[in-house]
């Protein structure tokens, strides 16, 4: 794959993806494994893939994500708005903009976990 910059985060480079349901499953497992390695060994641009998957699923397949699955997607993804590496924080800042977004009466109990990670970025 190639790699992406901050400045390709545009929602407008968003595009759909084919199989959206393995993306979304695969997207949540490589978050998963990377929170659990040394942070030495988290990969990165493999973090970084799966925000962007996971932000194509959002904005165009969305009504695949149910209430349960958002609530684990969110946790796969705070970790991430609390990186070190800013282009990963940026991508996990944006795509948690967009879930809310899409998904406006379904966060609602979620916003507990979201908040202050976003609140230590700002």
């Amino acid at each position: 794959t190639q790699r992406r910059e901050p400045s390709d985060l545009a929602l407008c480079d968003v595009q759909p993806v084919s199989c959206p349901e393995t993306v979304l499953r695969s997207a949540i497992a490589t978050l998963h494994q990377n929170h659990q390695m040394n942070p030495k060994e988290v990969d990165w641009e493999a973090q970084f893939e799966s925000l962007l998957a996971i932000r194509s699923i959002t904005v165009f397949h969305k009504e695949i994500v149910e209430q349960p699955q958002l609530h684990a997607l969110f946790l796969a993804v705070i970790p991430c708005v609390e990186a070190l590496r800013s282009t990963l924080a940026k991508a996990a800042l944006q795509l948690c903009q967009d879930m809310v977004a899409a998904f406006t009466q379904l966060c609602d109990f979620t916003l507990d976990a979201i908040v202050p990670a976003m609140i230590k970025k700002s």
